[in-house]
């Protein structure tokens, strides 16, 4: 009873501290994985999670991440379900999953620890306050930590009361039928995140520490029953071992190209040393970095990327007696632990410290990260239950040990709690991060880019001194160079912009082929071409339309289901001339779940150029309800598309429907007054239906705007100043005034 009160103490400090972290943005990896992820949508079919990664790409793809979670997915889409894109919804979830994995973890450690309930409850709340999970808590995506966490502690237990309370008396069957729920919760487990696998490590150690209590009895009882407790000692792992080869068989064919994911030197770049001596000895460093990490957790930062650290050359480099002191502590206490038959040790140091860290190691294979405070939820345990019992052991007056706990429980609550004030908006984290790891690209980029999203000519302007920080660390960063093009553009520096995407394509190919980066290089330098050829005089004539359809080629080529770029080689094969092609490009796009009123409306246009071109005579007329029935899709999409309603009015007018022609120009006059063909067109068609009185006051009120205009010319030459105008360059002026000259004759 006392462990449970104890529990839940844990777990209502676990939420206390996580408070501030309700009201955060999504950042980081949050946009990937829930905005932008289809497989949270009501409108996608549930079984796509058994076939795409976490951020919704198929796994079975050379763009996927390999990382298959479809549980903590199926969380994100209950949450869109209840609220949408909400981000309150998501964080009070992930917070209420952490307040449970600290629950659950009051109970593992105080089954290791073997001791009192005080002992345990301290290491709960360690394992709570410490700041090394802000980024599994404060960030959406870090769910699957938790989660995973939930079910890691709850397959211990569960494996604990099924297994090793028969496994040294004469039930032993028992404890190896008690292995058939254990699998079922190490396979959840792993379906909210693979790390979650491991449990079956801690539970392998646990036996082995279990079966061996006895060892220091020497009576014939005891050797017999030492010697059966042996036997299904590895009759349980062989089982085990078993199936974790088969889960492991699983995700080899569920990813079916590759197991590990592909990456690029800026995500691990230790990964690309120059030697395999310097990868193994920076690698070494990098698992001091952690240890480090868990100890201090001072300088925290969500990145960790290329160059955080110079890599390890050679042995002679100072910075390897980290490592070294790391490996000697863990060997030495794991020597001590089975020569004094110590199992809370063990446990803690090999079941819960190393075993749950493996995968996120490199040793076994590379991962597509160089440190990930969030890959330390696991092993924080196994850190936790070592300082409660080492602070337990040390203090014994009880009166200091209060307070050495007490001032430890402060510190990591007041870094947690101002780490979760950096998570709750992208630009504070990520300058966060640039201030913590300078030398990181990564982390430059990622503020400039948050910087631009803010969406200010002020934010984006100290955005690009962000992206040329990234460039003196490393500049051939293909990521970096499309962030600048994406910022040049909208800065309104489209030369240099272009160069910048020609660049982004360029690097794409270094050291690690990167199709999505090449894909955005292409796609946005085919649209920037297009954006040029039409948008200013200076630029005409430059054969931006061929380049632009040349690259927009390559960028469906590599994403065939991408939307941007079959709708603008639709645009620029129609600027071309290219009708016919552009219309294979427009009857592609039109039935994508992107497709926007814009495509439609085009489409209207191309298919009334062609059928111009093809019968002259009829002047479209042969084609028009067709052409009607893309502008009505255009509106149904946008119900105040300006260009679609215009055109259709157009169309209706031609038919001699002016009622009908009327009720769309009212509406495009409506959403855009300062259209005066809008206006005209209203006007005529007041004149057609008979209401001569109306026409005349449409009329009076163009040509009104008409002489405003030039008065605004004149002012803006004197003062300088910007003054809205009414667009009539596409109006008759002329024939306007004659038939404001015919309607004031009918109504006089």
């Amino acid at each position: 009873m006392r462990i449970a009160t104890a529990a839940l103490l844990v777990a209502a400090v676990a939420v206390a501290v996580y408070l501030p972290a309700l009201d955060g943005e999504f950042v980081m990896d949050d946009a990937a994985a829930i905005v932008k992820n289809a497989d949270l949508r009501p409108s996608t079919p549930w079984r796509n999670l058994l076939k795409n990664d976490y951020w919704g790409t198929p796994i079975d793809s050379e763009a996927s991440h390999k990382s298959f979670r479809p549980l903590t997915v199926f969380t994100f889409r209950w949450n869109y379900m209840l609220h949408g894109l909400n981000t309150y919804g998501y964080h009070v979830a992930n917070v209420a999953f952490h307040a449970v994995s600290a629950f659950l973890a009051v109970f593992v450690a105080d089954d290791v620890l073997a001791s009192s309930v005080d002992e345990a409850t301290v290491a709960g709340l360690f394992f709570a306050l410490h700041p090394i999970h802000t980024e599994s808590v404060s960030s959406v995506v870090g769910r699957a930590e938790t989660l995973s966490a939930c079910f890691f502690f709850l397959t211990f237990l569960v494996y604990k009361h099924q297994v090793l309370t028969f496994a040294n008396d004469q039930r032993h069957c028992r404890s190896l039928f008690g292995l058939l729920p254990v699998f079922l919760l190490a396979f959840v487990a792993m379906n909210f995140k693979e790390g979650g696998l491991t449990v079956l490590g801690l539970c392998i150690v646990a036996d082995f520490c279990g079966v061996f209590h006895t060892a220091g009895r020497q009576d014939a009882g005891a050797h017999r029953q030492r010697t059966s407790s042996v036997i299904f000692l590895c009759l349980r792992s062989s089982a085990t071992v078993l199936f974790l080869l088969g889960c492991l068989a699983f995700r080899v064919w569920l990813c079916d190209t590759n197991f590990s994911p592909t990456f690029s030197d800026v995500d691990n770049y230790i990964h690309y040393a120059p030697t395999d001596l310097s990868r193994r000895l920076s690698y070494a460093y990098l698992h001091f970095r952690y240890a480090w990490l868990l100890l201090f957790p001072v300088s925290l930062s969500c990145d960790w990327s290329y160059e955080a650290f110079p890599l390890v050359h050679t042995f002679s480099d100072v910075r390897l007696v980290g490592p070294a002191l790391v490996y000697s502590i863990a060997i030495g206490l794991c020597i001590w632990a089975v020569l004094r038959r110590n199992r809370t040790i063990l446990i803690a140091v090999v079941g819960l410290g190393v075993v749950p860290f493996v995968p996120s190691s490199n040793i076994l294979f590379p991962v597509a990260t160089v440190i990930g405070e969030r890959l330390l939820f696991l092993p924080s345990l196994g850190f936790c239950i070592l300082l409660a019992r080492g602070t337990f052991m040390v203090i014994t007056p009880r009166l200091y040990r209060h307070a050495v706990v007490g001032v430890v429980c402060a510190l990591y609550a007041s870094k947690t709690l101002h780490r979760n004030d950096e998570w709750s908006t992208a630009v504070g984290l990520f300058k966060s991060a640039a201030n913590v790891v300078p030398r990181s690209c990564k982390a430059q980029v990622c503020v400039a880019a948050a910087l631009n999203d803010l969406g200010t000519q002020e934010a984006r302007i100290e955005a690009l001194s962000y992206i040329n920080a990234s460039f003196e660390i490393k500049k051939t960063y293909a990521g970096a160079h499309y962030l600048n093009g994406v910022v040049l553009r909208q800065l309104g520096k489209l030369e240099a912009s272009a160069r910048a995407f020609q660049h982004t394509i360029e690097h794409s190919h270094r050291i690690e082929y990167k199709p999505d980066v090449l894909y955005l290089g292409l796609a946005n330098l085919g649209a920037l071409y297009l954006r040029l050829d039409k948008s200013d005089e200076a630029w005409a004539g430059q054969g931006f339309l061929l380049t632009a359809h040349r690259v927009l080629i390559e960028a469906n080529a590599l994403e065939p289901t991408r939307y941007a770029p079959m709708a603008n080689l639709a645009e620029v094969s129609s600027k071309m001339g290219q009708l016919d092609e552009a219309l294979m490009w427009y009857t592609a796009a039109a039935d994508h779940k992107e497709v926007e009123a814009d495509l439609f409306n085009n489409f209207a246009i191309a298919k009334y150029k062609l059928a111009v071109r093809d019968d002259p005579g009829k002047m479209g007329m042969g084609s028009i309800d067709e052409i009607s029935s893309l502008y009505r899709r255009a509106l149904k999409i946008d119900r105040n598309h300006v260009n679609a309603r215009k055109n259709l009015g157009k169309i209706y007018y031609r038919k001699k429907d002016f009622a009908e022609a009327g009720k769309h120009f009212e509406v495009c006059n409506t959403y855009a007054p300062s259209d005066g063909v809008c206006l005209y067109e209203l006007a005529k068609c007041r004149m057609r239906q008979g209401r001569w009185e109306d026409s005349v006051a449409l009329m009076e009120r163009l040509l009104l705007k008409l002489q405003q205009n030039d008065d605004t010319e004149e002012r803006q030459q004197q003062e300088d100043k910007e003054v809205a105008k009414m667009d009539l360059s596409s109006v008759n002026v002329e024939q306007a005034r004659k038939n404001l000259e015919t309607a004031r004759r009918v109504v006089m």
